[in-house]
């Protein structure tokens, strides 16, 4: 799961109550009962349908079957004006080369948020690897130009137009990572940019005042 991207998707939705999800139609029970799903590969609701879950009698009374299939049938016998949320199939999918439906089955890319039949470990790194491609370049980036100051820069010219002296970038990028030693976490490229332009900023604003 890609969590920036599911909080985008659901920064970009509307609120209210919301069953979310790739759906499916499918009859259960000894009466053919139809039930309209969203399958169990994911599915998110609204705090509100949460809350129904946890209260009503429904859930307790049929308890008995496929989870995503009896959750369906309780938000259907439940009567809630509630919205269904349908995520794209870039989104949410098996992995390309899953075995079973190909209704289900997608390559992963940047819209990627949840790959689903990955369970095996050779499997699961390598859908790892493909989700957070992105995120392992701009590490890689930053790494390189955290560990030299030629490189960093030259970055800081080409991209920022800000023109640092060597020992100038020396201290920077000491400064950046103490930062990162007090934080630690994936930083981005975007992320170094604003440090870097806050440090020249720093830098530049103590020579002009020693000008003065």
């Amino acid at each position: 799961m890609h969590l920036s991207r599911l909080e985008s998707f659901l920064e970009s939705i509307s609120e209210g109550s919301k069953f979310i999800g790739r759906p499916f139609v499918d009859v259960i029970g000894d009466a053919k009962i139809k039930v309209y799903g969203m399958h169990g590969m994911l599915y998110l609701m609204s705090l509100d349908l949460v809350e129904w879950i946890a209260h009503s009698p429904i859930p307790r009374e049929n308890l008995i079957g496929i989870e995503d299939q009896q959750v369906g049938y309780w938000l259907q016998k439940s009567n809630i004006a509630m919205e269904r949320e349908i995520m794209p199939a870039a989104q949410l999918h098996d992995r390309a080369d899953a075995p079973g439906h190909k209704h289900w089955q997608h390559a992963i890319t940047k819209e990627t948020i949840v790959v689903h039949r990955c369970k095996e470990i050779p499997i699961f790194l390598r859908c790892l690897s493909n989700l957070f491609s992105d995120d392992t370049k701009k590490l890689k980036s930053t790494d390189r130009l955290l560990k030299q100051p030629q490189a960093a820069i030259t970055h800081a010219s080409e991209s920022l137009g800000l023109l640092f002296t060597p020992n100038q970038m020396k201290q920077t990028l000491r400064a950046i990572k103490q930062t990162l030693i007090q934080n630690p976490r994936l930083m981005t490229i975007r992320e170094y940019n604003s440090l870097l332009t806050q440090e020249f900023q720093r830098v530049d604003g103590r020579r002009r005042s020693w000008i003065c």
